[in-house]
């Protein structure tokens, strides 16, 4: 599995809720799945000073499945109608394969 850790800033939740629902088929037909999804309510310290109130762990079997995904026409479509509308920042943390 390959896993990534992200933090998030989301600005508005039901429009991000919209688009977990429309990108969640895409993520399961490459075989990733959130393993952990938080909401945050104060981060007490952040290497560059990051604000985020989402944080979760996402996972794919491989790193190729992971890249592969974040490429796919359908889901640059959910992601440009609904996460661009709905997140004010995005913190890639890290990156590890298990």
């Amino acid at each position: 599995m390959h896993h990534m850790l992200v933090g998030l800033q989301i600005s508005n939740e039901q429009v991000y809720r919209q688009y977990r629902q429309a990108m969640k088929p895409i993520l399961q037909r490459f075989g990733g799945d959130f393993l952990y999804d938080v909401q945050v309510s104060q981060v007490l310290k952040a290497q560059h000073g990051e604000a985020f109130n989402r944080l979760f762990v996402i996972a794919f079997p491989t790193a190729e499945q992971l890249e592969q995904f974040f490429v796919q026409p359908d889901y640059l479509a959910a992601k440009e109608e609904f996460f661009d509308a709905s997140v004010e920042s995005t913190h890639f943390l890290a990156q590890w394969p298990s």
